[in-house]
């Protein structure tokens, strides 16, 4: 179980953990499980591992994966000879960590849930308390009741349900190729080829750099050479992936490459090999694209929308009649009304202009154009100078190495 604190994990453990009564164990140091000393789990059939695990530990994932599915297991105590025994244990695990199961390809152990963080907190009292009372007063063993009388006559125990938690927990699981095809899947594109709608093609050896590249930030510092690499790729892309050979862009020459087809058959093939048909995905190039010009119009409309007629543009209204100098309606009837000159538009004059106009500015002082400057000689330009008698000459006190060279003894 993956969740936020106090959405109810522990809840769920601790009450089945009372009808286990003293078979229950309850672990939050994952050596206690997994370690060698583990004789404390003799008497234990569930297990309740409470942010007692951490999914990159290599070497405990072997002893996991063992204790869930083989019939024994190994017991030892300290300064006591390891004894086999029936394996009886049944092991829950809650964490709220992203990542704290270590689910690979083709995982068929776990089924993995996110809780609901609808009452997660301390803020729910009104929820928590009743559930409390109701456990503590029949409610676990009413369930126990419930438990016993399940027809599980057609339970699988083995098929597991698929869930988007575990899908999650499964990319975070990938390491070394499988972790490579898995990111350049999401990202749609090696290095600066990307997926068309028809697939596309590159050459095997700058995918392979591409490979080392992202070994390197993962810090996986012994990559599979190229040959593994390039049988593991086939395998899990299966017919989604072909050899083939194109020219070199730089060379007349032909060099192997992979042809991969389209994106969205890549993924899916991916997810099927993994056992992971939920596995969520980055959009497609294609669909980024759409949503890019969907964006963009929207936000073209919302643009629009809020154009405003700016506030301080002139308003353009016709002068009165007594503006233009007209004659009274008298007078003007000894012509047509078309005859009269017709109003022309003329902006309103802005305030501000009125406070611009009265500002007093200095008078600028202008240079005179008739000033005629006189040229001034340097009167020591002729002056020739006497160097001395005292004039060093270099050639008389030159050092000679010769006279003071160490002899070295």
């Amino acid at each position: 179980m993956r969740g936020p604190q106090g959405a109810g994990k522990g809840v769920v453990a601790r009450t089945l953990g009372k009808i286990f009564g003293k078979r229950f164990a309850h672990i939050a140091n994952g050596e206690q499980l997994i370690g060698r000393f583990n004789a404390s789990l003799a008497t234990s059939c569930l297990v309740f591992l409470d942010e007692a695990l951490w999914a990159g530990d290599r070497k405990g994932e072997g002893v996991l994966k063992a204790l869930i599915t083989e019939p024994r297991l190994q017991l030892e105590a300290k300064f006591r000879d390891p004894v086999m025994v029936v394996n009886r244990l049944r092991i829950i695990a809650a964490s709220n960590n992203d990542w704290f199961v270590p689910a690979g390809m083709g995982d068929r152990r776990w089924f993995i849930l996110d809780v609901a963080d609808a009452f997660a907190g301390t803020d729910h009292p009104e929820y928590w308390n009743p559930l409390y009372r109701e456990i503590e007063n029949g409610g676990a063993e009413a369930m126990f009741y419930d438990l016993l009388n399940m027809d599980l006559s057609t339970f699988d125990v083995r098929a597991v349900p698929y869930t988007a938690a575990k899908a999650h927990q499964q990319a975070h699981s990938l390491r070394g190729i499988e972790a490579w095809v898995y990111h350049i899947l999401q990202e749609g594109a090696i290095h600066n080829h990307l997926w068309r709608n028809d697939g596309f093609t590159v050459g095997k050896g700058e995918a392979y750099r591409e490979y080392l590249d992202f070994s390197k930030e993962q810090r996986d510092w012994k990559p599979d050479v190229k040959p593994v690499w390039s049988k593991k790729v086939r395998e899990l892309l299966g017919p989604c992936v072909q050899e083939t050979r194109q020219k070199h862009p730089l060379q007349n020459i032909r060099v192997r490459a992979f042809m991969f087809a389209p994106l969205a058959d890549c993924r899916r093939q991916f997810a099927l090999r993994a056992g992971a048909p939920t596995m969520e995905w980055e959009p497609t190039n294609d669909e980024d694209d759409r949503a890019d010009a969907a964006k963009q119009i929207k936000q073209d409309a919302d643009r629009l929308a809020r154009l405003q007629t700016p506030t301080d543009a002139p308003k353009l209204t016709p002068e009165s009649d007594t503006e233009l100098g007209l004659a009274s309606d008298g007078a003007a009837g000894q012509g047509s009304e078309s005859s009269k000159p017709a109003a022309s538009p003329v902006p309103e004059k802005d305030p501000a202009q009125d406070e611009l106009d009265d500002i007093e500015w200095e008078p600028v002082e202008e240079e005179p154009e008739d000033v005629e400057w006189e040229l001034i000689e340097d009167e020591y330009n002729d002056v020739e100078w006497d160097p001395g008698e005292d004039q060093w000459d270099p050639g008389e006190d030159q050092w000679d190495p010769g006279e003071d060279q160490n002899d070295g003894a």
